[in-house]
Protein backbone atom coordinates (compact mmCIF):
# COMPACT_ATOMS: atom_id res chain seq x y z
CA UNK A 1 0.00 0.00 0.00
CA UNK A 2 1.52 3.37 -0.92
CA UNK A 3 2.09 6.03 1.72
CA UNK A 4 -0.54 8.35 0.29
CA UNK A 5 -3.19 8.39 -2.38
CA UNK A 6 -2.70 11.52 -4.47
CA UNK A 7 -4.26 13.07 -7.56
CA UNK A 8 -4.29 16.35 -9.45
CA UNK A 9 -6.02 17.82 -6.40
CA UNK A 10 -3.70 19.02 -3.68
CA UNK A 11 -5.20 17.37 -0.63
CA UNK A 12 -4.64 13.72 0.13
CA UNK A 13 -6.20 10.89 2.06
CA UNK A 14 -4.03 8.15 3.50
CA UNK A 15 -5.87 4.97 4.37
CA UNK A 16 -4.36 3.44 7.49
CA UNK A 17 -5.27 -0.13 6.67
CA UNK A 18 -3.23 -1.50 9.54
CA UNK A 19 -5.98 -0.59 12.01
CA UNK A 20 -8.92 -2.10 10.14
CA UNK A 21 -9.38 -4.84 12.72
CA UNK A 22 -9.25 -2.34 15.57
CA UNK A 23 -12.42 -0.56 14.49
CA UNK A 24 -15.33 -2.95 14.33
CA UNK A 25 -18.95 -1.92 14.66
CA UNK A 26 -21.52 -4.05 16.40
CA UNK A 27 -25.30 -4.11 16.46
CA UNK A 28 -26.79 -4.76 19.88
CA UNK A 29 -30.34 -4.82 21.22
CA UNK A 30 -31.01 -3.50 24.72
CA UNK A 31 -34.31 -3.62 26.59
CA UNK A 32 -36.31 -0.41 26.96
CA UNK A 33 -39.82 0.94 26.70
CA UNK A 34 -40.21 1.13 22.93
CA UNK A 35 -43.62 2.64 22.44
CA UNK A 36 -44.93 6.08 23.24
CA UNK A 37 -48.59 7.00 23.12
CA UNK A 38 -49.58 6.66 19.49
CA UNK A 39 -46.74 5.97 17.05
CA UNK A 40 -44.13 3.52 18.36
CA UNK A 41 -40.62 4.93 18.69
CA UNK A 42 -37.34 3.04 18.47
CA UNK A 43 -34.47 4.73 20.26
CA UNK A 44 -31.05 4.07 18.73
CA UNK A 45 -27.65 4.96 20.17
CA UNK A 46 -25.30 5.56 17.22
CA UNK A 47 -21.51 5.91 17.15
CA UNK A 48 -20.67 9.32 15.70
CA UNK A 49 -18.93 7.95 12.60
CA UNK A 50 -22.06 6.04 11.56
CA UNK A 51 -24.61 8.83 12.02
CA UNK A 52 -24.99 9.81 8.35
CA UNK A 53 -25.71 6.23 7.30
CA UNK A 54 -27.99 5.73 10.30
CA UNK A 55 -30.13 8.69 9.22
CA UNK A 56 -30.59 7.16 5.77
CA UNK A 57 -31.46 3.75 7.19
CA UNK A 58 -33.86 5.20 9.75
CA UNK A 59 -35.79 7.11 7.08
CA UNK A 60 -36.19 3.93 5.06
CA UNK A 61 -37.27 2.00 8.14
CA UNK A 62 -39.82 4.65 9.12
CA UNK A 63 -41.28 4.68 5.62
CA UNK A 64 -41.57 0.91 5.45
CA UNK A 65 -42.76 0.10 8.97
CA UNK A 66 -44.60 3.23 10.10
CA UNK A 67 -42.50 3.55 13.24
CA UNK A 68 -40.50 6.53 14.44
CA UNK A 69 -36.73 6.23 14.91
CA UNK A 70 -34.96 8.51 17.39
CA UNK A 71 -31.19 8.66 16.82
CA UNK A 72 -28.79 9.74 19.56
CA UNK A 73 -25.19 10.21 18.38
CA UNK A 74 -22.00 10.32 20.40
CA UNK A 75 -18.74 8.59 21.22
CA UNK A 76 -19.25 4.87 21.80
CA UNK A 77 -17.85 5.16 25.32
CA UNK A 78 -20.29 7.94 26.20
CA UNK A 79 -23.24 5.95 24.85
CA UNK A 80 -22.01 2.87 26.71
CA UNK A 81 -21.99 4.80 29.98
CA UNK A 82 -25.49 6.11 29.32
CA UNK A 83 -26.80 2.57 28.77
CA UNK A 84 -25.10 1.34 31.96
CA UNK A 85 -26.85 4.17 33.80
CA UNK A 86 -30.27 3.25 32.44
CA UNK A 87 -30.67 5.23 29.20
CA UNK A 88 -33.69 3.73 27.37
CA UNK A 89 -32.10 2.68 24.07
CA UNK A 90 -33.44 -0.18 21.97
CA UNK A 91 -30.40 -0.54 19.72
CA UNK A 92 -26.73 0.30 20.16
CA UNK A 93 -24.63 0.82 17.02
CA UNK A 94 -21.16 0.94 18.52
CA UNK A 95 -17.85 1.54 16.77
CA UNK A 96 -16.27 -1.46 18.46
CA UNK A 97 -17.16 -4.94 19.66
CA UNK A 98 -16.00 -4.66 23.27
CA UNK A 99 -18.64 -2.31 24.64
CA UNK A 100 -21.75 -4.12 23.30
CA UNK A 101 -20.28 -7.45 24.42
CA UNK A 102 -19.62 -6.07 27.91
CA UNK A 103 -23.24 -4.88 28.11
CA UNK A 104 -24.53 -8.24 26.95
CA UNK A 105 -22.38 -10.16 29.43
CA UNK A 106 -23.59 -7.84 32.20
CA UNK A 107 -27.19 -8.77 31.40
CA UNK A 108 -28.03 -5.36 29.96
CA UNK A 109 -28.90 -6.62 26.48
CA UNK A 110 -31.27 -9.11 24.94
CA UNK A 111 -29.33 -10.07 21.81
CA UNK A 112 -25.71 -11.19 21.43
CA UNK A 113 -23.76 -8.49 19.51
CA UNK A 114 -23.25 -8.95 15.76
CA UNK A 115 -20.74 -7.16 13.55
CA UNK A 116 -22.46 -4.99 10.93
CA UNK A 117 -19.46 -3.22 9.36
CA UNK A 118 -15.68 -3.01 9.38
CA UNK A 119 -14.26 0.50 9.50
CA UNK A 120 -11.03 1.96 8.18
CA UNK A 121 -9.03 4.82 9.64
CA UNK A 122 -7.74 7.64 7.42
CA UNK A 123 -5.29 10.50 7.82
CA UNK A 124 -6.89 13.53 6.18
CA UNK A 125 -5.21 16.69 4.86
CA UNK A 126 -8.19 18.83 3.74
CA UNK A 127 -6.12 21.93 3.07
CA UNK A 128 -3.65 20.20 0.76
CA UNK A 129 -0.60 21.33 2.75
CA UNK A 130 1.21 18.01 2.50
CA UNK A 131 1.70 15.90 -0.59
CA UNK A 132 2.81 12.66 1.10
CA UNK A 133 2.31 10.78 4.34
CA UNK A 134 5.98 11.23 5.21
CA UNK A 135 5.65 15.03 5.02
CA UNK A 136 2.51 14.93 7.15
CA UNK A 137 4.21 12.79 9.79
CA UNK A 138 7.19 15.12 9.86
CA UNK A 139 4.87 18.10 10.20
CA UNK A 140 3.10 16.49 13.17
CA UNK A 141 6.45 15.76 14.80
CA UNK A 142 7.38 19.43 14.29
CA UNK A 143 4.21 20.80 15.83
CA UNK A 144 1.44 20.67 13.22
CA UNK A 145 -1.84 19.99 15.01
CA UNK A 146 -3.67 16.74 14.35
CA UNK A 147 -7.24 16.15 15.52
CA UNK A 148 -8.34 12.78 16.85
CA UNK A 149 -11.30 11.45 18.79
CA UNK A 150 -10.90 10.89 22.52
CA UNK A 151 -9.10 7.53 22.92
CA UNK A 152 -10.87 6.91 26.24
CA UNK A 153 -14.33 7.28 24.73
CA UNK A 154 -14.14 6.58 20.99
CA UNK A 155 -12.78 3.42 19.32
CA UNK A 156 -11.58 5.50 16.36
CA UNK A 157 -9.71 7.70 18.83
CA UNK A 158 -8.09 4.68 20.45
CA UNK A 159 -7.04 3.41 17.01
CA UNK A 160 -5.70 6.87 16.09
CA UNK A 161 -3.66 7.02 19.29
CA UNK A 162 -2.22 3.60 18.46
CA UNK A 163 -1.14 4.88 15.04
CA UNK A 164 0.59 7.91 16.57
CA UNK A 165 2.33 5.63 19.07
CA UNK A 166 3.48 3.34 16.28
CA UNK A 167 4.83 6.43 14.50
CA UNK A 168 6.56 7.39 17.77
CA UNK A 169 4.44 10.53 17.86
CA UNK A 170 2.53 9.84 21.06
CA UNK A 171 4.71 12.09 23.25
CA UNK A 172 3.11 15.09 24.91
CA UNK A 173 5.07 17.61 22.79
CA UNK A 174 3.00 17.04 19.66
CA UNK A 175 -0.12 19.18 19.16
CA UNK A 176 -2.75 16.48 19.42
CA UNK A 177 -6.20 18.06 19.47
CA UNK A 178 -8.47 15.59 21.25
CA UNK A 179 -12.20 15.90 20.57
CA UNK A 180 -15.03 13.93 22.13
CA UNK A 181 -15.79 11.83 19.05
CA UNK A 182 -14.64 11.22 15.49
CA UNK A 183 -17.29 13.53 14.01
CA UNK A 184 -15.85 16.45 15.97
CA UNK A 185 -12.35 15.53 14.78
CA UNK A 186 -13.62 15.56 11.20
CA UNK A 187 -15.33 18.93 11.68
CA UNK A 188 -12.18 20.45 13.18
CA UNK A 189 -10.23 19.65 10.01
CA UNK A 190 -13.08 20.50 7.67
CA UNK A 191 -13.41 23.95 9.23
CA UNK A 192 -9.69 24.62 8.88
CA UNK A 193 -9.07 24.80 12.63
CA UNK A 194 -6.48 22.02 12.35
CA UNK A 195 -4.42 21.02 9.29
CA UNK A 196 -4.73 17.26 9.80
CA UNK A 197 -7.16 14.79 11.32
CA UNK A 198 -7.30 11.05 11.80
CA UNK A 199 -10.88 10.14 11.01
CA UNK A 200 -13.08 7.35 9.67
CA UNK A 201 -12.64 6.68 5.98
CA UNK A 202 -16.42 6.47 5.66
CA UNK A 203 -16.71 10.12 6.69
CA UNK A 204 -14.53 11.14 3.74
CA UNK A 205 -16.50 8.96 1.34
CA UNK A 206 -19.79 10.43 2.52
CA UNK A 207 -18.52 14.00 2.24
CA UNK A 208 -16.89 13.44 -1.15
CA UNK A 209 -13.44 14.31 0.18
CA UNK A 210 -11.76 10.96 -0.42
CA UNK A 211 -9.35 11.06 -3.33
Amino acid sequence: MPDAHTSTKTRFTTILGCVLCAVLATVFTVPSSVADEGQPTIRVAVAANFMTTARTLSRRFESKHGMSVQLVSGASGTLFAQIVNGAPFDLFLSADQKKPLALYEAGLGTTRPRTYAIGALALWDPGGQFSTLSLARTAIANGAAVAIANPRLAPYGSAAASVLERWRLSHVDIRRVTLQNVSQAFQAAQSGNVPLAIVARAQLQQSGDEL
